[in-house]
């Protein structure tokens, strides 16, 4: 990832993010992600998981190495 994407706030951090608002916080192009990800034959959510790390669940992604509430 670039250097200059900052760390999520504590507030993101305990919330979570939807698919499109975790694409936008990384500037990801959501459309091409999802393209891509058909491409490979993965799910949106697989594929996200895969290029950024952050985890899905209960549909919100949350950082890597950080405990979340189910």
């Amino acid at each position: 990832m670039q250097d200059d994407i900052p760390y999520p706030s504590p507030e993101v951090v305990q919330t979570g993010l939807r698919q499109k608002e975790l694409c936008d916080f990384l500037r990801l192009d959501y459309r091409l992600v999802a393209l891509n990800a058909k491409h490979l034959g993965l799910s949106t959510h697989e594929h996200i998981q895969q290029i950024t790390g952050w985890q899905l669940c209960n549909e919100r992604y949350y950082p890597p190495n950080v405990n979340h509430n189910d």
